[in-house]
């Protein structure tokens, strides 16, 4: 809501050369690139640099590991509970709100649920009840502003005063208006909206002006629906059946690769995903995956011959060669892939085979049994494709592969 306040600061300094050494420093989450980085392009900035901020490394982990040695386990374990605890943000709560002997995380929702059940950290009694209704009240309200400005008459004055003294909240207006103190607080809290709405959770999203940024309290719910085998295929399909915005589709279908229990639950995927004769499921998942799982490659910005282009070509070749993020999620999507490529169709194929090129931008110099079954695959594809080409004739070839056509068989 405040983009055309930031443009019209931004565009005077652009335009006085007496302010061209000043920078403009954003923080931003990487879920969040999708809409803002095009956005970013259109301010006409010089160029556009981006810092990643990422996990820590071995050097970096041992060093908190030293001073919280009960951590050591989570920093130095096993790969997808090391993935989760060496993000800064989600370490954070670790060391200040789980119990590491009961709960040891292995994944976002699963540290989403030992914070709720704390209360948001950890209350107890009827503290932490209170804490949860004022947490529910405060996301519904505050949906629309994604976490910012919640009126706090009404609210249990003791439970947000402790969650005040959290952390998880802070003051807006001292007395009138709390905000969330990070946004991942206010979505893991309306996660549990959702939750406490049932099957009407999808009204929701259009209590809140349906903003994208919900998307990603969805993926949890759908990912939380498919830890627990609560009908995540039967709420795909209602979802399907109303007229909500398809990005509600695609954020629930790409969630389930994020899971630790993906591998557990592969059938139930495989029937929903598959099961659909349109194709149009496969397509959104594969899609889907290219959009929100990737992140442009800005790093080019910095190349001779690409800082001088504008912003908008750059921003395009940027995210054609898109990278790849959550590694462990795009390899349990890609093993998915190879497992079931006698049930793919030949139609999805051009789709597939740039979900491949994401995969092999990063790992293709580096010897990795996922690449190496992927070319299996591919070179399958090229010589089915082959033996119709010079065996039929073109008629019978394109009967054989519905929905490749021309262009779709060159680039294969």
């Amino acid at each position: 809501p405040h983009r055309a306040l930031i443009g019209a600061l931004v565009a005077p300094i652009l335009d006085d050369p007496a302010l061209s050494r000043w920078r403009i420093v954003v923080s931003l989450r990487d879920g969040g690139w999708e809409y803002v980085g095009r956005w970013l392009a259109s301010l006409r900035l010089a160029s556009t640099v981006r810092v990643d901020v990422g996990s820590l490394n071995d050097a970096e982990a041992e060093q908190v590991a030293g001073v919280h040695p009960r951590l050591r386990p989570l920093l130095f374990g096993e790969p997808a509970v090391r993935e989760i605890a060496r993000r800064p943000f989600f370490l954070n709560v670790l060391a200040s709100a789980v119990d590491l002997e009961r709960n040891a995380p292995s994944s976002e929702t699963e540290l989403l649920t030992a914070w709720w059940n704390g209360g948001g950290y950890d209350a107890e009694g009827s503290l932490r009840a209170r804490r949860q209704e004022g947490l529910i009240q405060l996301a519904r309200a505050t949906a629309p502003s994604l976490g910012r400005d919640g009126r706090v008459r009404g609210l249990d004055h003791e439970a947000l005063e402790s969650l005040k003294a959290d952390r998880v909240l802070q003051d807006a207006e001292p007395g009138h208006t709390v905000s969330f103190r990070h946004d991942i607080y206010f979505e893991w809290a309306f996660v549990h909206d959702l939750i406490d709405a049932g099957a009407d959770w999808p009204d929701r999203l259009v209590q809140a002006g349906e903003p994208p940024a919900l998307g990603r309290a969805v993926e949890l719910l759908s990912q939380l629906r498919f830890d627990r085998d609560q009908d995540w295929a039967g709420e795909l399909d209602r979802l399907e059946a109303s007229e909500r915005r398809t990005q509600w589709r695609r954020s629930w279908i790409v969630a389930p690769p994020s899971s630790p229990r993906f591998g557990e639950y592969h059938e139930t995927f495989t029937s929903a995903v598959l099961g659909d004769a349109t194709g149009e499921r496969l397509h959104r998942l594969l899609l889907g995956f290219q959009t929100v799982r990737t992140e442009p490659a800005d790093r080019l910005f910095e190349l001779p011959g690409v800082a001088g282009m504008p912003e908008t070509r750059r921003m395009q070749i940027a995210e054609l060669l898109a990278a790849p993020v959550d590694l462990v999620a795009w390899r349990r999507l890609l093993s998915w892939i190879i497992g079931v490529d006698d049930r793919l169709p030949s139609s999805a194929w051009s789709v597939l085979a740039g979900v491949m090129e994401v995969w092999q931008g990063v790992a293709a110099r580096r010897p990795n049994l996922i690449s190496e079954r992927l070319l299996a695959l591919a070179e399958s594809w090229l010589h089915q494709l082959e033996d119709h080409r010079y065996a039929a004739s073109r008629e019978s070839r394109f009967e054989r592969f519905p929905g490749i056509g021309y262009r779709e068989e060159e680039r294969l």
